[in-house]
């Protein structure tokens, strides 16, 4: 009778540290699959996030989108472009939650420690002052204090601010997020003009709501600028080889075959 206890029992006791094996060889598969997903995932490249406040159902929003999508495929770098208002983009570009901006004139980057600059254009504009008003003409920017002038910009484009701050009323000065809303300013005549780039003027204008409207038109012209990428000083490295492949674009003529590829898909 007791050996045959003694029997039972240490079978008993053979399948609990059986069992206790199996399961502690569970917990370590399972701690060993979490370690690697963990691993992997560190490893995995992070795509890198350029910054534009233009919508990519746009012609500008949509060349730009090509010319980075084509620039960082060259690099081998994962990249995505992604749609923030301008002066939050701006804000973000230096905390370094954001890699890039892609377009800003070349001074921007004065006062800005934390963002350097790629010594390559990606296009220029035309910056000025447009207007929907056919009687409107201004000879120059002193023009605009000679009469109570109501005009809009875009928040964060620093080129419109520095015009007109000084010579618009500033109950007489809006500040708009998006092109549409200064658009539609004008069009309701809530303000004389907009400043806005030539490329950004001539896409709202091709839109379907407002082809039957007269295109704004330039009233005052603040010159042909060129506007550069923008990242953030972590990626410092990057710049020059960016700008390599840039100056190689526009050498190939990639980048004016980009221009018309994204002005057709913007008028489809």
């Amino acid at each position: 009778m007791r050996i045959a206890l003694f029997i039972v029992l240490r079978q008993g006791l053979w399948e609990a540290l059986r069992r206790r094996r199996g399961v502690a060889a569970a917990a370590a598969l399972a701690l060993a699959a979490a370690t690697a997903s963990t691993v992997a995932a560190a490893q995995a490249p992070a795509r890198f996030v350029m910054a534009t406040h233009q919508s990519a159902s746009n012609f500008q929003g949509q060349w730009v989108r090509r010319i980075y999508t084509e620039a960082f495929r060259r690099l081998g770098v994962p990249m995505e472009v992604q749609m923030i208002p301008l002066q939050r983009l701006t804000e973000m570009l230096e905390r370094g939650e954001i890699d890039g901006d892609v377009g800003r004139i070349h001074g921007y980057g004065h006062g800005r420690p934390d963002i350097v600059r790629v010594e390559e254009s990606m296009y220029d504009v035309v910056f000025g002052l447009y207007a929907l008003d056919p009687a409107i003409e201004l000879k120059s920017e002193q023009d605009l204090a000679s009469r109570p002038w109501s005009a809009a910009y875009v928040r964060g484009v620093g080129v419109c601010e520095r015009l007109l701050k000084p010579h618009v009323a500033p109950d007489n000065l809006s500040v708009v997020t998006t092109d549409e809303q200064g658009m539609q300013m004008m069009m309701m005549r809530r303000a004389h003009f907009y400043c806005s780039a030539n490329h950004t003027i001539a896409d709202l204008a091709s839109r379907e709501r407002y082809r039957d409207q007269p295109p704004p038109r330039l009233v005052l012209s603040m010159g042909t600028i060129a506007l550069y990428p923008y990242l953030h000083r972590s990626h410092a490295a990057l710049a020059p080889r960016l700008a390599t492949v840039l100056r190689d674009m526009r050498a190939e003529g990639v980048i004016e075959r980009l221009r018309l590829e994204a002005l057709a898909a913007s008028r489809q």
